[in-house]
């Protein structure tokens, strides 16, 4: 029996191994300033290597609602880069199991931002 079940291990699938990204997938939070402002935040990413995409939207802001504002950036071990592609957003922050949480630099201010991953790709 032992020999079989070694055949089986070898011959299976990569994939029934793999994992998808750490990044991909819905993840919802929220944002705050320093003077107590607050508001919800959505990123939607995807994630092939180090390279990460997607959108976000967030409400509540002294910019209005914003809706499906493209991203990209990396993901290098826990250190999450994302901007927009204008440059005049930006997020930096660190990935722990299934939450990200970081600064967010927008054209008008500061702010921390937290969210956990609540839907898989």
């Amino acid at each position: 029996m032992k020999p079989l079940l070694l055949a089986v291990m070898l011959f299976a699938p990569a994939t029934a191994w793999t994992q998808a990204p750490a990044l991909d997938g819905t993840w919802t939070g929220t944002w705050r300033t320093g003077t107590g402002q607050s508001g919800s935040l959505v990123f939607r990413l995807t994630q092939a290597g180090e390279t990460v995409r997607g959108t976000y939207d967030a409400d509540g802001g002294p910019a209005g609602a914003l809706r499906g504002v493209w991203v990209h950036g990396t993901l290098k071990g826990e250190h999450l880069e994302l901007t927009t592609r204008d440059a005049r957003r930006a997020f930096e922050g660190r990935l722990h199991g299934d939450t990200i949480s970081g600064t967010y630099w927008g054209t008008r201010s500061v702010k921390s931002f937290y969210a956990t991953k609540t839907k898989a790709r």
